[in-house]
């Protein structure tokens, strides 16, 4: 059994991506960002990271870093709330944590989890 998709903030402001990080058949681990590290080395570590593009106190590339920084291997997925363009954003992402499996949060960007 895949380990839980852990989403990254406040579980209110992450309502947007708890109908699509469902679909993974898994129920999902709301951490703070300060949490982060401490649950990438508990166990075998999650399989996909997701986050808002911006939050109270942190953004996606606060995430990328601390992810970057714990030699994270999984998918991290970022749920582009209200952004006009977010493909920016993830070209810039992608620029800065080349070693990060990068993308938008969306059923396209789900494959089959299990």
């Amino acid at each position: 059994m895949p380990s839980a998709p852990v989403l990254v903030g406040d579980a209110n402001d992450l309502q947007t991506a708890l109908p699509l990080v469902s679909d993974l058949g898994v129920a999902p681990e709301v951490v703070d960002i300060l949490d982060v590290d401490a649950t990438l080395k508990h166990g075998t570590g999650p399989g996909i990271v997701v986050s808002l593009a911006i939050s109270d106190g942190f953004d996606c590339f606060d995430v990328a870093q601390i992810l970057t920084f714990n030699k994270f291997c999984g998918r991290y997925r970022i749920v582009p709330v209200g952004l006009p363009k977010p493909e920016i954003l993830v070209s810039e992402a992608r620029k800065q944590f080349p070693d990060l499996d990068i993308d938008l949060l969306s059923k396209t960007a789900l494959p089959q989890y299990s």
